[in-house]
């Protein structure tokens, strides 16, 4: 089935120190935990796994930080929720199938609020943004002159 909630439980940027050119920027993603979740879909309970995960963004050296902290709920049938909660209890690999969609939603939405708060504290933008550069085919087209 897929992804069907997502929330952040901690939000935290803080910059320590002024720029500097060689600083580096690193970024790291965890799943903390999963949890049996019992959630109302209409007029139905249904099982769901709750994913904890932990998203955060190292300035270095001690330049700043931001930690973004929260969960995702996934949809799918009791059995296959069951085998994915074995899976974590025996520290094994997740299937693609689920783990893809789950780690994209979970980096999509830290991308974009993580982008958001260093804009807010002054700091760089962890991933590097696309920018414009001119080309021939956006010159102006030369204009013909009126004849008097």
């Amino acid at each position: 089935m897929g992804v069907i909630g997502f929330n952040f439980e901690k939000v935290n940027v803080e910059k320590t120190a002024k720029l500097i050119s060689n600083m580096s920027i690193k970024t790291d993603l965890k799943v903390t935990s999963l949890e049996d979740e019992k959630v109302k879909v209409g007029q139905e309970t249904k099982d769901t796994l709750k994913i904890n995960f932990e998203f955060s963004v190292d300035y270095s050296p001690n330049i700043g930080k931001m930690v973004l902290g929260g969960h995702l709920l996934y949809l799918d049938e009791p059995k296959k929720l069951k085998e994915l909660q074995k899976k974590w209890e025996k520290k094994e690999n997740f299937p693609l199938d689920f783990i893809m969609p789950v780690l994209n939603e979970v980096v999509r939405k830290c991308n974009i609020t993580s982008l958001f708060l260093s804009e807010e504290v002054g700091l760089p933008p962890h991933i590097k943004l696309p920018k414009l550069t001119p080309s021939s085919s956006m010159a102006p087209a030369p204009q013909k002159s009126k004849a008097k």
